[in-house]
């Protein structure tokens, strides 16, 4: 990876409210011929996948939070803050999709094109914060996978689930 793009992941993982801009050509949506008499399966949609992830997250951050070696206590202590505005702003953008995709789809009849840009602004929202979940997931992984190769003495998580 060039030092660039090492650069743009690191100030995008350091400052979340990015998000907010860059969710902005979901907004696109709205050019789709026909898209507003949809808006209600789409608002519904989006707002299930958004309860789905979030849920997802939860469980993500208790098994952060249960790692045990080395190299997790370390993150923990050393990256604790820019971890924990990572996670806040994935669990209230998750959050975020999950009202505003339900408040669009109560106004879906009454101002459909309104709802369908909300929904595209929603999936743009949910789009980057699971590509900042998955990310971070990626990153605790090859963490989890160096500690269980320091007690095994070979064998990674993935390794020991395959033998199992």
């Amino acid at each position: 990876m060039s030092r660039a793009w090492r650069f743009l992941v690191d100030q995008w993982l350091e400052w979340p409210r990015v998000d907010y801009l860059l969710s902005l050509p979901g907004l696109l949506i709205l050019l789709i011929p026909g898209v507003g008499k949809t808006a209600s399966d789409l608002t519904l949609a989006v707002a299930t996948v958004a309860g789905v992830l979030l849920g997802m997250t939860g469980v993500i951050i208790t098994i952060y939070q249960a790692g045990e070696g080395p190299r997790m206590r370390a993150l923990r202590s050393l990256a604790g803050g820019t971890t924990r505005r990572n996670w806040i702003a994935i669990l209230a953008g998750d959050i975020i999709v999950c009202f505003g995709s339900l408040l669009a789809l109560a106004s879906s009849d009454a101002a459909p094109t309104l709802a369908v840009g909300g929904c595209g602004y929603a999936v743009g929202l949910l789009t980057w914060r699971t590509t900042r979940m998955v990310w971070i997931v990626h990153s605790y992984l090859a963490l989890a996978d160096l500690d269980s190769l320091d007690k095994s003495g070979g064998l990674t998580v993935r390794d020991d689930l395959q033998q199992r």
